[in-house]
C-alpha cells in the first residue's frame, strides 16, 4: 500500500523510492527503498506512467516477502536505445 513506511521494516513510501538507470541498459531501472508491502500492481501503476512496461521483478526473501528492491524493464520501440 502507498503509506508512510514502517521504520522497523525499512523502505520508503513508494513515491520516495530511488531508481538507478545504467547507461548500458537504459530501458531498465533498478528501484530501491521500496516499502516492505509493495505489490506488483503498485509498481506497475507507478512506473507505468513513464512508459510501456515489459517486465517487473520484485526481489524477495526465501519466505516470499519483498526485500525492498525491484527491477523495472520498459519496452523498447524500433529506433530506441
Amino acid at each position: 500500500m502507498l503509506h508512510e513506511a514502517d521504520k522497523t521494516k525499512g523502505g520508503l513510501p513508494l513515491e520516495q523510492a530511488k531508481a538507478d538507470v545504467k547507461r548500458d541498459h537504459p530501458h531498465q531501472a533498478y528501484v530501491s527503498g521500496l516499502p516492505a508491502d509493495v505489490s506488483d500492481q503498485e509498481l506497475a501503476t507507478t512506473f507505468g506512467r513513464i512508459g510501456a512496461l515489459r517486465k517487473l521483478k520484485i526481489y524477495r526473501h526465501p519466505d516470499g516477502q519483498p526485500k525492498g528492491d525491484a527491477l523495472v524493464t520498459y519496452d523498447l520501440k524500433a529506433g530506441d536505445a
